[in-house]
C-alpha cells in the first residue's frame, strides 16, 4: 500500500545491499534509488526482476556486485567500476547498460550480460575466462578485444551481429560450443589453430547462413595445402587423403570451413581439376559443396570409388557446374543411378561403359556431343 508515497530511499548509511533485498518489487516504478560510493557490496539478487529506478551516482564504484544483483532490473547507461573484483552469474543480464569498464576483474561469470540489448562497448583489459552465454545476444556490441583471453565457454558471444572488429585469438585459447555462433559475416577470425581444433561447426554452428562467412584467413594456405589443393594450377586431388575419415563429423566440419573460404574468394571458383577421395562412401554433407558456386572444368573418380557409385554419391554434382569429366569415370562400376549427371553445363564427348550392365533414367538427357 505504499507504492505511491515512498518515492525515494536514503542508502547514504549503508556500504552492503543485502541477497534479495529489493528482489521482485513490481509495481514500485516511482521509487528511486541512488547507488553512491558508500555501498560496495551488491549481495544476489538484490535488485532483481525490480523496476523501481535505480541512479548510478558518478562515485558509485563497488568492489563486489554477485549473481543475478541487477538482471532484469531498470539500471541503464555508462558503468565505469575500477574497483570491481568480483561479478556473479548473469549479474546484468537482460538490462539496458550501454557501455561497461571494469579494469580489475579477470572472469566473467556465465551469463554476466546475456541479453544486454544496448550494450556497444566493452572494456576488459585484465579479463582472461568468459563464461557461458557471457555476451550473448548482445547485438549492438561492435567491437571486443580478445588478445588476453584463454578461455571462450558456450554461446559467449552468440548473436552478436554488430561486431565489426576482426578478432584475434590466442594460439592456445580454450574455445566451447558454439562460441560465434552467428556473428557477423564481416569478422575474419586470425590466429586460429585448425591442427588443435576439430569441432569446428560447434564454434559457428554450420546450420546458419552466416557460418559460411567465417573463417581464419591466415590458415587458408595451410588448409588449402591439408587438403591438397593447389592454389597455383587449381588441381584439387584429395584422392591421396588417407589420413581422414569421412564419415567424423569433425572431418566434415574442417572441410566446409575450407570449402567455404574458397567461396569467398573468386580466383578459385574454378577449378581446373577435381579428383575426388579415395572414399566409397563419403558423409552426406559433403554435397553441398557442389553448388552453383563452382565451377570444374574437370571432375575424376578415384579408381576405387568409381566401384561403388551410389544414388548417395550421385547427389553430389546436381548443382555445381561440371564442365567435363574422364573418359573412365565409370570403370569399375557396374551400373550408373538415375538421374546421375544430369546437369546442362557437362560436356561429354566420349566414355568407357566396360563392365556397365545398367543405366539408371536421365542419366544422360541434353549430352547433344556423347
Amino acid at each position: 500500500g505504499y507504492e505511491d508515497k515512498i518515492t525515494s530511499i536514503d542508502l547514504s548509511n549503508i556500504d552492503t545491499i543485502k541477497q534479495s533485498t529489493f528482489d521482485n518489487l513490481t509495481n514500485w516504478s516511482r521509487l528511486t534509488i541512488t547507488l553512491s560510493s558508500n555501498i560496495q557490496t551488491i549481495e544476489a539478487n538484490a535488485f532483481n526482476n525490480s523496476d523501481l529506478q535505480i541512479t548510478l551516482a558518478s562515485d558509485f564504484n563497488p568492489t563486489t556486485i554477485l549473481d543475478n544483483a541487477f538482471a532484469y532490473s531498470r539500471i541503464t547507461g555508462d558503468l565505469n567500476f575500477t574497483n570491481l573484483s568480483q561479478l556473479g552469474i548473469g549479474a546484468f543480464s537482460n538490462t539496458k547498460i550501454t557501455s561497461i569498464n571494469f579494469n580489475q576483474l579477470t572472469q566473467i561469470a556465465d551469463s554476466t550480460f546475456n541479453y544486454c540489448s544496448e550494450l556497444v562497448t566493452a572494456t576488459l583489459p585484465n579479463v582472461t575466462s568468459i563464461g557461458k552465454y557471457a555476451f550473448n545476444y548482445c547485438s549492438k556490441l561492435t567491437s571486443f578485444d580478445f588478445a588476453n583471453i584463454a578461455k571462450l565457454d558456450n554461446y559467449a558471444f552468440a548473436y552478436c551481429s554488430s561486431l565489426t572488429n576482426d578478432i584475434h585469438l590466442k594460439d592456445d585459447i580454450d574455445l566451447g560450443q558454439y562460441v560465434f555462433n552467428s556473428i557477423s559475416p564481416k569478422i575474419t577470425i586470425y590466429n586460429f589453430d585448425f591442427s588443435k581444433y576439430n569441432v569446428f561447426g560447434n564454434l559457428f554452428n554450420p546450420t546458419t547462413s552466416i557460418f559460411a562467412q567465417i573463417v581464419a584467413s591466415e590458415s587458408f594456405e595451410e588448409l588449402a595445402s591439408f587438403f591438397n589443393f593447389d592454389l597455383t594450377t587449381k588441381v584439387w586431388d584429395m584422392s591421396s587423403l588417407t589420413n581422414i575419415n569421412w564419415q567424423d563429423a569433425n572431418w566434415i566440419n574442417k572441410f566446409w570451413l575450407f570449402a567455404n573460404e574458397i567461396k569467398k574468394r573468386e580466383e578459385y571458383r574454378t577449378i581446373n581439376h577435381f579428383i575426388l577421395p579415395n572414399e566409397s562412401d563419403i558423409n552426406s554433407n559433403f554435397q553441398y559443396f557442389f553448388n552453383s558456386s563452382f565451377t570444374i572444368k574437370k571432375i575424376t573418380w578415384s579408381d576405387q570409388i568409381g566401384k561403388n557409385i551410389t544414388d548417395k554419391l550421385s547427389r553430389k554434382f546436381s548443382n555445381a557446374r561440371i564442365e567435363s569429366i574422364d573418359e573412365n569415370f565409370f570403370v569399375g562400376a557396374s551400373s550408373i543411378p538415375t538421374n546421375y549427371l544430369v546437369s546442362t553445363n557437362l560436356q561429354i564427348s566420349r566414355l568407357n561403359f566396360q563392365g556397365i550392365t545398367s543405366v539408371g533414367d536421365n542419366v544422360f538427357a541434353s549430352y547433344q556431343n556423347l
